[in-house]
């Protein structure tokens, strides 16, 4: 069985990310042809996605074909987060040029926002067609398997509620139906009972991508992600995303033991103030390493976090802490002191994205920072849009 969670975790990818990227076609994000071939093709591929579940079980090639596809609609993915935290952005400065706007005031960084839009469609489209370019083999190929097309008249989405308002499953499928229908069956009861609901969910062990939005609990559950007895349960877990929590008060513990762990965004988590190493999951002198495969980590609109602390008992050559993060993005995270110098030393660390972040903004200034010394090696830094470093 678990062979047929390829196809289910391809089309849950593809279906979360086909509105996003039909959407900015109709934007005319100055990418729209581009996009446009890529979501027919998407619309192709999906189309026979139920027929290569079955027919991989015997067929070697085809499973080969599926995972193929699979490591393509993780970059697809990937895109159309940056996709959203850019606009994020850009939705965020047009407010506030707005209001300076309104006070006759001239902005010193408009020249650059419409600079930096430029730059953005540039990367962008130049992201799409390179995808769009491995797709077209992976859909040319699908012809030799004579797949059987079904209809696809609207993306494959799970409904939603007031109290949760998204949640993106991919796993067995009668596994995330029944998760899915615990959570958005209660909606309209009290708060309190969601975390009930919450903690008697037993997510299956193969479960690869998870997002919670706007759940109002204070606790996220513990035994999603680890047993009692510190055994890790979501060993498969590739992809982790929260936004909304503004009740939690702690972000889950133990992520840092994830063994499968590539991405991690959190946002929204405003009743947080402090991240520290019960969140890197750091037990005893055993746990050395720490988010073994993270590549991309993001904090968003976290308004009230002020501290991140590290684990300072053991020299750096002792503990290894994200050895492979490559991206790093903090948005709105006005109170937050510094960063921490461990990972940050880590050479494949190749972004650094801040905005908003007016402490680390200060800290972070070119040759002057305090802690410019600490980030100088990474390639590609960028303040407020304004390119501080860059490789391109």
């Amino acid at each position: 069985m678990a062979e047929m969670l390829v196809s289910i975790a391809v089309e849950q990818l593809i279906s979360i990310s086909l509105p996003v990227i039909q959407q900015e076609a109709r934007r005319g994000f100055g990418v729209k042809k581009e996009v446009e071939k890529l979501s027919t093709t998407l619309n192709d591929i999906l189309a026979v996605l139920r027929d290569s579940e079955e027919k991989q079980v015997r067929n070697e090639p085809v499973k080969v074909w599926l995972e193929d596809l699979k490591y393509v609609a993780y970059d697809i993915d990937d895109v159309c987060d940056e996709w959203r935290t850019r606009n994020s952005i850009s939705h965020i400065e047009g407010v506030h040029s707005a209001l300076i706007s309104k006070k006759k005031v001239c902005s010193y960084f408009s020249p650059c926002f419409g600079f930096n839009r430029v730059i953005l469609r540039r990367d962008i489209g130049r992201r799409i067609k390179d995808i769009w370019e491995r797709l077209d083999v992976i859909d040319k190929k699908k012809n030799q398997f004579n797949f059987t097309s079904r209809s696809i008249e609207e993306p494959v989405r799970y409904e939603t509620s007031s109290v949760i308002t998204s949640l993106e499953i991919c796993g067995r499928e009668e596994d995330s139906d029944i998760i899915t229908s615990k959570l958005l069956g209660r909606g309209k009861e009290e708060e309190e009972r969601m975390e009930g609901v919450i903690d008697g969910i037993q997510p299956h062990p193969d479960l690869e991508k998870l997002a919670i939005q706007n759940y109002p609990g204070t606790k996220l559950p513990k035994n999603w992600l680890m047993s009692d007895d510190g055994l890790v349960v979501s060993s498969n877990l590739v992809s982790l995303k929260l936004r909304g929590c503004i009740n939690c008060m702690q972000l889950p513990s133990s992520l840092g033991k994830l063994p499968s762990l590539q991405e991690l965004g959190l946002g929204e988590m405003n009743a947080v103030t402090n991240v520290d190493h019960e969140f890197f999951g750091f037990r005893d002198a055993d746990d050395r390493l720490l988010f073994p495969k993270l590549t991309r980590l993001s904090f968003t609109d976290s308004t009230n976090w002020e501290e991140w602390d590290m684990i300072t008992r053991f020299k750096d050559d002792d503990i290894s802490i994200m050895p492979r993060l490559s991206s790093l993005i903090l948005i709105d995270c006005p109170k937050l002191k510094a960063l921490p110098y461990h990972f940050l030393q880590n050479r494949t660390l190749q972004k650094l994205w801040i905005f908003r972040c007016s402490v680390l903004e200060e800290l972070c200034q070119m040759e002057v920072g305090k802690d410019w010394s600490k980030i100088s090696h990474i390639p590609d830094i960028e303040i407020n849009r304004v390119k501080i470093q860059s490789t391109s």
